[in-house]
């Protein structure tokens, strides 16, 4: 199990898994928050193209509802994915489902926008946005619209060298995490001023890097696959977690908090 996400009635579940509680469901699931039980209509199922075998489902890592609770946005390694009703069609790495049912949604990034093979590793959305950090070949956060009909064209993509693993907005500023420039690579920033090391922010309207914020996620020893792993924003801190030894050559290991 990689992701969940509630609503009122039901929790989401993603992850790598090919039955719960002996049912089949290939990599995603809901269980009724009344009761705990499985939702027995509720299952869509990611896969490597068209094949049906268990061995070509490819976990999902990520799950985000939209602002109105009414879809849910899937992210992962995927290229295919089919609703409860069995129609699928093929989605790179983000896929949009209805939460009522588990059907696929018309809302699709363009074809060729996301390079494959590619890995959404988290997602987190407003009304007219979905942000997401992504790590395969290519590594990069990018911005898809989400308030133009069915096209979630990108409207901007910043790229890292390294993994992004995680996003998380505070209204202001998109914060994104991973093992960028801690694995093997400098990445110099900022009139190469500065190099970012596994955590940063843009601004999320145009994907600019904001340069007063280039935090150090330091490491015992390069190369890593460390770095941030998972962030919380609350309306005072930024709250990181994953795999480091400092901050700024500040002992703190692990977790760390920085005020907004």
């Amino acid at each position: 199990m990689y992701a969940l996400e509630a609503d009122g009635s039901k929790l989401y579940a993603g992850g790598g898994f090919s039955k719960v509680n002996g049912v089949s469901r290939r990599t995603l699931a809901a269980f009724r928050l009344a009761t705990g039980a499985l939702d027995p209509a509720w299952k869509p199922a990611t896969s490597e193209g068209k094949c049906t075998n268990p061995k070509c489902s490819p976990k999902v890592r990520a799950l985000e509802l939209d602002s109105a609770g009414d879809s849910i946005f899937v992210g992962g390694p995927f290229s295919y994915i089919k609703g409860s009703n069995g129609i699928g069609e093929p989605r790179q790495s983000v896929a949009r489902l209805h939460t009522a049912k588990g059907n696929l949604h018309r809302w699709k990034i363009p074809a060729g926008t996301i390079d494959r093979p590619q890995t959404a590793w988290d997602l987190t959305a407003t009304g007219k946005r979905l942000y997401g950090g992504f790590g395969s070949g290519s590594n990069f956060v990018a911005a898809f619209r989400l308030n133009k009909g069915n096209s979630g064209s990108q409207v901007w993509r910043f790229r890292t060298v390294g993994n992004v693993q995680t996003v998380a907005l505070d209204g202001s500023r998109l914060f994104f995490g991973g093992h960028f420039g801690i694995n093997r690579s400098d990445q110099p920033v900022c009139n190469d001023s500065k190099h970012l090391r596994g955590l940063a922010s843009l601004n999320p309207a145009t994907g600019r890097l904001y340069c007063n914020f280039v935090p150090s996620l330091d490491q015992a020893k390069r190369p890593s696959y460390e770095g941030a792993w998972t962030l919380i924003t609350t309306p005072s801190y930024l709250w990181v977690g994953g795999g480091f030894t400092g901050v700024n050559k500040v002992q703190q290991t692990n977790l760390a908090r920085f005020k907004l």
